[in-house]
């Protein structure tokens, strides 16, 4: 131990400690050359969904909203905009209905073949994330005793 409580590290006589961390460090990464970002993504993106009617109209919608009502959260933001769409006149959506054919449109140009494909939860994610049905209650130790001892009244008067 130093001085000042250190734990000294003996380094070969002549060598300069950091010169010879860099040296042990560098033949280290050449014995595990993956750094993470060398190789390619393996799967290949995937196309985006065309937006639907109310996709377009929310995000046509959001900034004037998020102006009008500053510091809310893009949460509260997209409540407002679904009241706005409820309560939107038949001809408003159908504008957007429109729309949202005409991107579909070309989204079908852009992309011939494309087919949305979902990605399916495995059972482990399924399990998560479904909601458990009611616990069943568990009956208290007076009740299993109140039980048990009707169950021993009954299997005595019936022995003799």
């Amino acid at each position: 131990m130093g001085a000042n409580g250190a734990r000294r590290i003996s380094v070969p006589h002549g060598v300069n400690s950091a010169n010879h961390d860099a040296s042990r460090f560098s033949a280290s990464a050449a014995m595990y050359p993956y750094d993470g970002g060398d190789y390619p993504c393996r799967c290949t993106p995937e196309p985006p969904r065309p937006r639907n009617s109310f996709m377009l109209f929310r995000q046509h919608h959001q900034r004037e909203v998020a102006k009008a009502h500053k510091g809310l959260s893009n949460p509260e933001i997209s409540k407002i905009i679904g009241a706005m769409w409820r309560d939107a006149a038949d001809e408003e959506r159908e504008k957007w209905t429109l729309r949202a054919e005409e991107e579909k449109e070309s989204h079908g140009a852009k992309y011939p073949g494309y087919r949305y494909k979902p990605n399916r939860r495995s059972k482990s994610q399924g399990k998560q994330n479904r909601r458990c049905s009611k616990v069943p209650e568990v009956p208290s130790l007076s009740e299993i005793l109140a039980i048990l001892a009707v169950f021993s009244n009954t299997t005595s008067t019936t022995r003799t």
